[in-house]
């Protein structure tokens, strides 16, 4: 199964059982509907009514994304997803459950940041210039530093959400010691204030939808979430959760790898008073590292060798099983 990325302006359209893109150029295109995980939309591009019909008969996600210059970044405004295959009233409800238990709530987020940390140190650690970051990883407890700021539990998850904050922030500041020449400096996001962050954004971006597409194929809901909270309008929290442990696995690497081997250029970037963004050839050299990177094949131990995609599903596949079985969930961990 195989993404599609349009990233030019033009239309989508259905002409007898095919499915096309016209680019502003005149320049068409056969679309294999059949064997496509999810299309990627990151221009202005319109979809005809048949074209989405046939899309959503084909069970196939379509997530659109926008590009505003006149605030210097690029975000993900939503996704266009068929109807559910075999919802589950049971597991909603015991989603929902679980999020209104504080107890297990938190428990589950706790999870979701220790299996963060842990996965920082697996992409940190064989570099000696940050020995010292990698060792306040190691030696930092999660669940215990929770136990110790806890002093009521309403304010459970703002706790568990400073702790992953803290943790990250450690985490970019050992990338940066890593980063040969573009560097973070800090994170900024909307919008990107430099070459580093945008790369990092956009792959996150990536990341994100991907982590959609393998939740919509559970029973889960991706709009309830257990560290991000649920309540803004059109925000799927759970999506946010779950993408978290691969974050550093996948985007950053993504960003080590491009910085540090020199793939990116200059001429790559598209600079302004807002912020810096990737044009055109900039993110088609960041989506071949991304489906590079999720569909490597790594062994884990006890799991057996499968590629990251499909460790993405599973961890969604955990979640619901523990839900339904009131068992403790495991994040998914980098453990050769």
């Amino acid at each position: 199964m195989k993404n599609i990325y349009i990233l030019s302006i033009g239309k989508v359209y259905r002409k007898s059982n095919n499915l096309y893109f016209i680019d502003k150029d005149k320049n068409k295109r056969v679309i294999p509907i059949e064997g496509i995980n999810a299309i990627y939309i990151m221009n202005k591009v319109s979809l005809t009514s048949n074209a989405i019909q046939m899309i959503l008969n084909k069970g196939v996600p379509v997530h659109f994304f926008k590009e505003d210059s006149k605030i210097g970044t690029f975000y993900y405004l939503g996704s266009l997803l068929p109807k559910q295959k075999k919802p589950s009233g049971k597991v909603h409800i015991e989603q929902v459950k679980a999020y209104i238990n504080v107890e297990k709530r938190s428990e589950i987020a706790l999870e979701i940041v220790d299996a963060i940390r842990y996965n920082m140190i697996k992409v940190i650690e064989k570099y000696r210039e940050v020995y010292d970051y990698t060792k306040t990883l190691r030696n930092l407890d999660v669940r215990k530093e929770f136990e110790q700021k806890m002093t009521d539990w309403k304010d459970a998850t703002n706790v568990i959400r400073g702790i992953e904050s803290n943790i990250w922030v450690i985490f970019y500041e050992a990338l940066d010691k890593i980063l040969k020449t573009y560097k973070l400096e800090r994170r900024t996001r909307r919008p990107p204030k430099n070459e580093a962050n945008t790369i990092l954004s956009f792959s996150n971006a990536l990341l994100y939808a991907t982590v959609l597409n393998e939740i919509y194929k559970t029973h889960l809901d991706p709009t309830v979430g257990f560290l991000h909270e649920p309540y803004e309008k059109g925000r799927f929290s759970l999506v946010l959760d779950l993408a978290e442990p691969f974050k550093p696995i996948i985007s950053c690497r993504i960003l080590i790898w491009l910085i540090n081997q020199g793939i990116v250029k200059p001429e790559y970037f598209k600079k302004d008073l807002m912020g810096v963004m990737l044009n055109e050839n900039g993110k088609r050299v960041v989506i071949k590292e991304f489906e590079s990177r999720i569909r490597e094949t790594i062994k884990i131990k006890g799991k057996g060798r499968k590629s990251m995609l499909i460790f993405i599903r599973k961890q969604a596949y955990n979640l619901e099983k523990a839900l339904v079985e009131d068992t403790k969930f495991k994040a998914f961990r980098l453990v050769y």
